[in-house]
């Protein structure tokens, strides 16, 4: 199904939903989008979160947060 045609189905969803009030199409339509752009949106940042390795912020410091943790035992 086309992106447009997803929408249309959603805001006819939507308007039989609420008891088929005459001139609220541009608002079932605008909800609808909003809804499908959010669903379309979801999986792709799911898939970045998936695809790349949660990393401890102190699992590799940098070597300039090294040398200064180690002046500070050394002092």
């Amino acid at each position: 199904m086309e992106f447009e045609d997803r929408i249309r189905h959603r805001a006819y969803e939507i308007w039989e939903r609420e008891g088929h009030p005459e001139g609220h199409a541009l608002d079932h339509w605008t909800r609808a989008l909003s809804e499908e752009t959010a669903l379309n949106a979801k999986p792709k940042k799911a898939m970045l979160r998936t695809n790349s390795k949660p990393r401890s912020p102190r699992a590799n410091p940098p070597a300039a947060h090294k040398a200064r943790a180690s002046e500070v035992i050394l002092n």
